[in-house]
């Protein structure tokens, strides 16, 4: 008790000595992120920092931004440091409504004032490569004329400085303000702030008489021209693509030694491992999480008996085709800690087809800030282009088109890795503990299965009598799992699609006109 209490007397001493200091520590830093209105520009608290990580120390600038909803760091000041984290999927979005999907780097650092008296731990900031801030600044000597409480707390400014770090209000304490300087005679006038790390100055500059245009600013026709830029290109160059191979990555490498490896045939159809990122995923246990998630639906099922009785008749047709199987206790408790994981799933309607029910299991579903999808490869790109397939569809009078019969369920998984797509189920409304299914087929919801499928398909084309011709047609005439196509007679077509569906046949795919 005695330590805490010392701990803020000490912490509260050291404010003070920051208030009544007559000339306080200069922040040596200060800009702008609007554009110019009749020579105003709008201040944004920018402090000084020094970062710390492993073992390295970098003085660097920080925007403290109480509007941003998370902290995030220029990629190359986290490449100085060495800065490692996981890669998540995060959604951005924006005031005007736009959103975006991306892969975000999370690290974690410290972040000390220059002076040493406040020291913060930011967790789980965001790796970004640019924030659009440019490097200038506006002369705050003029400021100090126009508005005299600024003069009090000497900010100098500087051209040459960068903002490396976004600190949000996912850490309000490294973003407190603990004084403000204002003018009490003018609303929109300039403040001071103290905050952990030193004085800074934001709001409106007000009226300036210099001519400098130079600011922090983000401007949102640059943006727009861009991507109008972009469109047009991909207009004019209509899909197509440059003949380039791209280098292999370490992570699509271990997708195709994982394929390479791991796909077979077992007599009947293929089966392949998992895609996993890593030997040990170490998954936790999401059982409970599962069932939750499982009791919700059961609850909205019993209140549906039509959509109850639907559902349960997927359920058994999975079953009855050996795509799913309910587990024994010995099957449950002998599943490898780290590779089990228990999938959500949900009722999908599609508007055309309203009274066919598909079941979608949840492998984005967080559980301890990890799902089943965030430790599995995406592995190679092997879609073929659509403008090229619609393209070739109409280059002969003969068009054929057809669809590989649920695609992703004709791929078994390697037992070894079977746990991992384990579901909850029991008849809505029965009084017996729920039971534990497995299903052994690649499911549609997983980062892995186009690449997966994709790749087996190809394989048993390559395994077929007819390799090379029939492997033409799933490279240049399959997306997914439809095939379209042209021949020039009826002839051909007839012979092509019947060597193609006896081909695709003895590997478990059947091939549907």
């Amino acid at each position: 008790m005695a330590s805490i209490t010392r701990f803020y007397t000490e912490l509260h001493v050291s404010i003070l000595k920051r208030v009544d200091q007559k000339q306080p520590t200069p922040s040596k830093f200060s800009g702008s992120i609007t554009t110019e209105s009749a020579g105003s520009y709008t201040l944004l608290p920018i402090v000084p920092v020094i970062l710390k990580a492993n073992g390295k120390e970098l003085p660097l600038y920080a925007l403290l931004d109480p509007g941003r909803e998370i902290s995030v760091i220029k990629g190359r000041t986290a490449s100085f440091l060495n800065l490692r984290g996981k890669v998540e999927k995060v959604l951005t979005r924006t005031v005007n409504g736009g959103a975006k999907s991306v892969d975000r780097q999370i690290v974690n650092f410290n972040v000390t004032s220059r002076d040493g008296l406040f020291s913060f731990d930011v967790l789980d900031a965001h790796v970004m490569e640019t924030f659009e801030l440019n490097k200038c600044s506006i002369i705050l000597a003029t400021l100090s004329k126009q508005w005299p409480h600024l003069a009090h707390v000497p900010v100098y400014s500087t051209t040459q400085e960068d903002v490396a770090i976004l600190i949000g209000h996912d850490h309000p304490a490294a973003i407190e303000i603990f004084e403000t300087r204002k003018d009490p005679f003018h609303q929109r006038a300039p403040r001071d702030y103290l905050t952990a790390f030193d004085w800074c100055i934001g709001g409106p500059s007000g009226r300036l008489n210099d001519k400098t245009r130079d600011c922090f600013h983000s401007h949102l026709a640059e943006r727009e021209c861009d991507v109008m830029l972009q469109q047009f290109v991909e207009a004019e160059t209509f899909g197509t693509k440059p003949n380039v191979e791209k280098a292999v990555g370490r992570e699509e490498r271990r997708a195709w030694k994982i394929l390479n490896d791991t796909t077979r045939h077992n007599g009947k159809r293929y089966e392949v491992g998992l895609l996993w990122k890593m030997d040990n995923p170490d998954l936790p246990n999401n059982f409970f999480a599962a069932q939750r998630r499982f009791f919700n639906l059961e609850g909205k099922l019993m209140k549906d008996k039509e959509l109850a009785m639907t559902y349960g008749s997927v359920i058994d047709t999975y079953v009855n085709l050996k795509h799913a199987r309910k587990l024994s206790r010995k099957e449950v408790d002998s599943g490898p800690v780290d590779r089990t994981w228990y999938c959500p799933h949900h009722p999908v309607f599609n508007p055309n087809k309203p009274k066919k029910c598909r079941i979608v299991f949840d492998l984005s579903a967080k559980y301890k800030g990890i799902c089943l999808n965030d430790v599995l490869l995406k592995g190679p790109d092997l879609l073929t282009n659509l403008i090229g397939i619609l393209l070739r569809f109409r280059q002969h009078a003969i068009p054929v088109v057809a669809d590989v019969e649920k695609m992703f369920h004709q791929v078994r998984v390697r037992p070894s890795d079977g746990p991992a797509f384990r579901f909850i189920w029991r008849e809505p409304g029965s009084t017996q503990l729920p039971d534990i299914y497995q299903m052994d087929v690649h499911l549609f919801g997983a980062v892995s299965s186009p690449a997966v499928c994709a790749n087996t398909l190809q394989r048993a084309v390559k395994d077929s009598e007819n390799a090379v011709p029939l492997l033409q047609q799933i490279t240049r005439h399959f997306y997914v799992d439809n095939w379209l196509a042209s021949f020039p007679s009826t002839t051909e077509s007839i012979a092509t699609a019947h060597t193609l569906t006896e081909a695709l046949k003895v590997g478990g795919f059947p091939l549907t006109q």
